[in-house]
This record gives C-alpha cells, sequence and structure tokens, in this order.
C-alpha cells in the first residue's frame, strides 16, 4: 500500500519516496532532485484544480506534457503513471477523452467518479485496466456519500477479484484517512492532508498548530516530518493488515 504525497510546489522531505504531482501546478519540478530508482511518481492533470478556479486543461498540451515526462523518466523511477484528463461533472467527455489517450497508446490511469457514478462503467474499467482510480471524494460527507458509494465500488471490485483471482490496483484520490485505507483494500492513496498541520496541529500526536506560522518555516518542517513519518509506520501497518488477509499485490 503506497501513500503518495500532494503537495503542489511545496517541496517535501528529501525521505519522501511518493509522490503525487499536479501537472498545472507550477513548480512541482522541485522535487525532482530527490528522485531516483526507488521514487514513485503519479501525475494528475489538475482537472480538479483547475474546475475550482474556473479553468480549463487543454488536453493536447498535456499529451505533449505526458509524451515528454515519460522520455525523460522512464527507467529511472521504480513506478511513473499518468491520470486521465477526467472532466468534472461530465461523465461523458470523462470517457471520451479516456478513449482518446487509449486510442493513442498514452497509458494513462481511468478515474471512476462518485458523481454521475454508473457500476457499468467500473465493470468495464475493472475488465480493461490493471490500476484504477476512485475519485470525487474530496468535500463530500463520509457518511452520506463516501462510505457508501466505496462499499458498493469495492463490492464490484470483490466480485471481480474472486472471479479472476486477481486483486487490481485501485487509486483513492484525495484520502489520507485510514479509516477508509482498513476498510478497503487500496493499492494507494494521495493527499495534501500532510500540510495542514501548520493551521490545525494533529491531535493524535498531540502535535499543536503553528501560531503565524508563515513565519515559522522550521517548526513547520519539522512538524511536517514527523507526521509524514508516521504515516509511513501507518502506510507499512496497513500493508501487512491486508497481507495476511492474502491481498498483496507484489511489489
Amino acid at each position: 500500500m503506497k501513500m503518495l504525497y500532494a503537495a503542489g510546489s511545496t517541496m517535501v522531505p528529501s525521505f519522501v519516496k511518493n509522490h503525487l504531482q499536479v501537472w498545472i501546478d507550477k513548480g512541482y519540478d522541485k522535487r525532482e532532485i530527490y528522485y531516483d530508482k526507488a521514487t514513485t511518481v503519479m501525475v494528475d492533470s489538475g482537472a480538479f484544480s483547475a474546475y475550482t478556479k474556473g479553468k480549463k486543461v487543454n488536453r493536447d498540451e498535456y499529451c505533449e506534457f505526458i509524451i515528454n515526462y515519460r522520455k525523460k523518466w522512464l527507467g529511472k523511477l521504480k513506478e511513473l503513471t499518468f491520470i486521465n484528463l477526467d472532466v468534472i461533472g461530465n461523465p461523458k467527455e470523462t470517457i471520451s477523452n479516456q478513449k482518446f489517450f487509449d486510442d493513442n497508446n498514452f497509458n494513462v490511469l481511468p478515474v471512476v467518479h462518485l458523481a454521475g457514478f454508473k457500476e457499468k462503467r467500473l465493470e468495464e474499467c475493472l475488465e480493461k485496466y490493471p490500476y484504477i482510480c476512485l475519485g470525487g471524494m474530496v468535500g463530500r460527507k463520509i457518511k452520506k456519500h463516501t462510505i457508501p458509494w466505496l462499499n458498493k465500488c469495492f463490492s464490484i471490485i470483490g466480485k471481480y477479484y474472486k472471479k479472476t483471482n486477481k486483486m487490481p490496483k485501485i487509486h483513492l484520490l484525495g484520502m489520507f484517512n485510514t479509516f477508509f485505507l482498513y476498510r478497503y483494500p487500496a493499492y494507494s492513496c494521495d493527499s495534501t492532508s500532510w500540510l495542514k498541520v501548520r493551521k490545525f496541529g494533529f491531535k493524535p500526536l498531540k502535535i499543536p498548530k503553528v501560531p503565524s506560522h508563515s513565519q515559522n518555516k522550521e517548526l513547520c518542517l519539522q512538524l511536517e516530518n514527523r507526521l509524514i513519518k508516521q504515516y509511513m509506520i501507518e502506510e507499512e501497518k496497513i500493508t501487512k493488515f491486508w497481507k495476511k488477509k492474502g491481498i498483496s499485490w507484489n511489489d
């Protein structure tokens, strides 16, 4: 199980090996000084971020980026993946983009969203793709929306697993909540939650929020490092938890 650290242009500690980059965020390439053959990188187009700002992501430009970035890093990283350019609120256009990428051999991960969810679409993805993203959970009510939807998704995934004896790789977009990671066998997830320690602290580790966090950068870095290391411990525990249940991905 992998936790990927998303952060826009914010630097992450050098010991972090799992990264989620958002293509439209400027400055993400600062992290590249730490990349090596032990590094996992997942690239998101940034469609959700663009949507919240009233902007659109240009598909042709994203295609060009994918081609060039693969040339730059393929063979130099442990794992490099790209996520489909999803169109928020428009499942048909999202599927159309996926078809375009498939037809042109871009090998991008499909995204199945909570909004407008159709069971048939998830079933089709399971038959066609070994790695799938589940998204649209950020900002949703956990009990009313997220849990019922993930229950439905993983019921379908469980049936596929029983039928094929193959557990697909599932990525949970924007999700570091350990309640879900112990409940659902996800291969990977990502979040910016490690950055929130600056503003809000982290009660489980008794980490207080940082007064005037913009002026206490060194303290913020120390707290973020501490929280990330705790996440890494949890990541290992979750991996062992699912392995005991017979679920692993052998990587």
